[in-house]
């Protein structure tokens, strides 16, 4: 939505509502107001926890948008209020496109070089660990279901968690290589089952 959105959201959350929505919009975006406070941490650190809020804000922005484009001439002038929407419509994509930009590049190339071998090498209705500081790109580039985190291994593992793959090497990869087989093992990631336990040799 950017700042220029927030001149149509604010048009819309003044616009009197119609008999027919009542105070639906009002308490929906007053109930999103509330999961924000509660799920506040989730928030900050998976912005895919603020999609919910995306369907009341569009509708809030075409509330502002229609009250611009349907502005009574007597009270406002037409040609400004239409430049006013169109600007603000251009002005909030380009500023969303500069600050979402950057979020497109992978600026690992191991998890997709990674991913594909995991894709060949796994079974497709499979659960893994991909611990990538809780970050999902690294599932992602997977094509698999499972955790973005690598704590309590194996209580995962008895959650489901059949494959283990890791691209930063420490005591936690250790600890996987003592006690779980080892499908593959290169300098940049390691794969192992976690099926199948390996005794410590």
């Amino acid at each position: 939505m950017g700042y220029w959105g927030l001149i149509l959201f604010g048009l819309g959350l003044i616009v009197k509502p119609t008999k027919k929505e009542g105070l639906f919009f009002l308490s929906w975006l007053g109930a999103i107001l509330v999961y924000f406070i509660i799920i506040a941490g989730g928030n900050v650190q998976h912005d895919y926890y603020q999609v919910l809020a995306i369907p009341i804000i569009c509708i809030f922005l075409a509330k502002g948008g229609g009250f611009l484009l349907s502005a009574p001439k007597l009270f406002f002038n037409r040609f400004l209020c239409c430049l006013l929407f169109v600007v603000c419509c251009l002005f909030m994509l380009a500023f969303s496109w500069y600050y979402v930009r950057d979020f497109f590049n992978i600026n690992n190339p191991v998890i997709v070089e990674v991913g594909k071998v995991v894709d060949k090498l796994v079974p497709k209705d499979t659960k893994i660990i991909a611990p990538y500081g809780g970050d999902t790109a690294f599932l992602y580039q997977t094509n698999r279901r499972g955790w973005p985190i690598g704590v309590e291994i194996e209580k995962m593992a008895s959650l489901g968690a059949q494959y283990y793959v890791n691209i930063n090497f420490g005591p936690e990869t250790d600890w996987i290589e003592r006690n779980y087989c080892v499908i593959q093992k290169t300098s940049k990631w390691i794969i192992a089952d976690l099926t199948r336990k390996c005794e410590y040799k």
